[in-house]
Formats: C-alpha cells, sequence, structure tokens
C-alpha cells in the first residue's frame, strides 16, 4: 500500500506515549514521518520548540506545513541530505524505521543532525499489540 492509498487518520496519529521521552531542554526538533503534525504541535504545546518535519505524502505534508516551523516533502532517506547537520536537539522516528531497507545507514544519516548533546527517540511496532 503506497501512502497515497492510506486512509487520512494514518497520517493523523500522535503518539502521545513518546511525549515524555523528548528531552524537555531539546529547543529544536526533528520528527521523521511527521504526518499531518499532531506529535509536534503536542511538543509545541509542551514546551518552547522549533519543529521540523520530513514527510512523504503530499496532502499530510500541506497539512504539517501550516502547523509546524519546516516540512520537508519527500522519502526521508532521499530528502534527509537538505537537513542542515547539527540543527536538531533531538530527532524523533515514530514507527518508520521497519519501513527502510538500511535502517542503520539512515540512523548514521540521522546522527550527523544532532547537536553535540542531541538525542534520538525512536519507537518501532510491537506485533503483540496488533
Amino acid at each position: 500500500m503506497s501512502t497515497q492509498e492510506k486512509p487520512q487518520d494514518y497520517f493523523e496519529q500522535l503518539r502521545s506515549e513518546m511525549l515524555p521521552y523528548i528531552p524537555i531542554q531539546a529547543k529544536t526538533l526533528l520528527e521523521i514521518g511527521c504526518g499531518t503534525g499532531n506529535f509536534g504541535v503536542a511538543m509545541k504545546s509542551r514546551q518552547e520548540v522549533t519543529v521540523w518535519g520530513i514527510e512523504m505524502n503530499p496532502k499530510a505534508t500541506n497539512q504539517a506545513e501550516t502547523r509546524l516551523d519546516k516540512v520537508i516533502c519527500g522519502n526521508a532517506v532521499e530528502v534527509i541530505a537538505d537537513v542542515p547537520d547539527a540543527k536538531f536537539d533531538c530527532i524523533v522516528c515514530n514507527d518508520i524505521l521497519e519501513h527502510l531497507v538500511d535502517p542503520a545507514d539512515f540512523l548514521q544519516k540521522l546522527k550527523q543532525k544532532l547537536t553535540a548533546t542531541g538525542k534520538i527517540v525512536i519507537s518501532i511496532p510491537n506485533v503483540h499489540f496488533f
């Protein structure tokens, strides 16, 4: 199923259980697979933070652009090079690594985008809870 075939609510997931794992001192955040921007909006309501997102679904990107500080539309593996190095205090990957051909390589690329004390926060689906 392509991203264009998925129901709209697929891109509106919040993953609020991941919010406590985001460092409270983070001032810049990049969300990979940001959907419509719900997670970023929740972060902005919790703390003062600049939120960027990467999303490959054009409709979800259009909505996220009205809610986040910057959104890049495209496949994260392909567009991550367009993101500045050493910019983000936190990078969030909620349920995206399982979609990648080479997640280890992608994580190495993400590491370059972090500040010296930056963190990557990752969640992956648990098949026992589907």
